[in-house]
């Protein structure tokens, strides 16, 4: 009797779960179809890590992604950017190229722009865009040399 009434509130707690999961998605949805992407990314991520966390498409990574720039916010967009290339690998190179030019022109994070240039795989961008990542690099440790100066003031 204890087994069945132990399985019984496991399955209620899984259905409750997974209805606050997609209520969650619908609401970020009506978020994104609304034009309110800070929104829509700041309920997924206060929502992140908990069990109620919903999965999100890549299309909706996407939207939540391309909002935030067009909104003046792409900071808050890296989180965002950081699950989309691990979702999309075939796009990663490309999302971190941005991601690295975002700290380096918005988040003042040098270090981390250059972080994310080593971790795209050679010879898996094209040469306009390799060519970019190689000054994004020179302009980051430009910065990070400037910060390592202003420390030592």
């Amino acid at each position: 009797m204890a087994i069945e009434e132990a399985e019984e509130a496991n399955r209620n707690e899984q259905q409750r779960i997974a209805r606050e999961q997609q209520a969650a998605l619908q609401q970020i949805d009506q978020y994104l179809a609304d034009e309110n992407p800070l929104a829509a990314a700041t309920l997924y991520q206060k929502l992140a890590g908990s069990p109620s966390a919903p999965q999100l498409s890549s299309g909706q990574l996407e939207a939540m992604i391309n909002g935030l720039h067009a909104a003046g916010r792409p900071t808050d967009s890296l989180p965002l950017m950081e699950e989309y290339a691990l979702a999309e690998p075939q796009q990663a190179g490309t999302t971190r190229l941005k991601m690295a030019q975002i700290c380096v022109e918005h988040a003042e994070r040098p270090a981390k722009a250059l972080e994310l240039l080593a971790a795209i795989q050679p010879d898996s961008l094209p040469p306009k865009l390799e060519q970019y990542r190689r000054q994004l690099a020179a302009r980051a440790e430009e910065l990070r040399h400037v910060a390592d100066l202003e420390l030592e003031d």
